[in-house]
């Protein structure tokens, strides 16, 4: 959760960075807006407020620029510090789930919290599929539609099943037939 919402503060902190450029002198504007997000981070952080010289306005705008750049590279840092201690907890009390193709540190963490100490939730399949939010639901007989976005959307549910990846390739290679 702590990992989400860095990621989340982030973005927040991108778009609001892009926002103030959109009314910022037209060369800073136009000299920032071609760069990819991470150089346009990188520029901002070398801004300078420049001297006595410098326009009020240019002067009152970089140093919100920078401000916001060093908040989004602390968020960076930390979100990758969440990250590599997430993937170092998963792997020490579930190494296995971490080497099955498409599933991250992300979505195993996520699986482990949901099982927590009840391994007897996971009696078969279809409980796995019900703690994913994919429970297979017939709507004629013979048919199966799944139910849920959980596993549609990670597609934790099908590559811990069959050793596929997850996302959206996963949902490509899910629809595909088993070999």
């Amino acid at each position: 959760m702590a990992r989400d919402s860095a990621v989340k503060a982030q973005r927040q902190v991108a778009n609001q960075l892009k926002a103030i450029l959109v009314t910022a002198d037209p060369a800073l504007r136009e000299e920032l807006a071609m760069l990819s997000r991470r150089a346009r981070v990188g520029a901002c952080l070398e801004l300078n407020e420049g001297d006595d010289d410098t326009e009020p306005v240019v002067r009152a705008t970089r140093c919100p620029l920078r401000v916001l750049a060093e908040r989004i590279e602390q968020l960076r840092a930390q979100a990758r510090m969440l990250e590599g201690r997430l993937s170092d907890l998963v792997r020490q009390h579930h190494p296995q789930l971490i080497d099955a193709v498409g599933i991250g540190p992300h979505s195993a963490a996520v699986l482990l919290t949901a099982v927590g100490d009840n391994r007897e939730r996971l009696r078969g399949e279809a409980s796995f599929a019900a703690l994913c939010g994919a429970s297979p639901v017939g709507t004629r007989p013979g048919t199966v539609n799944i139910v849920g976005s959980t596993a549609a959307e990670t597609g934790v549910g099908g590559a811990v099943r069959h050793g596929r990846p997850g996302g959206a390739e996963g949902e490509r290679r899910n629809a595909q037939p088993m070999p």
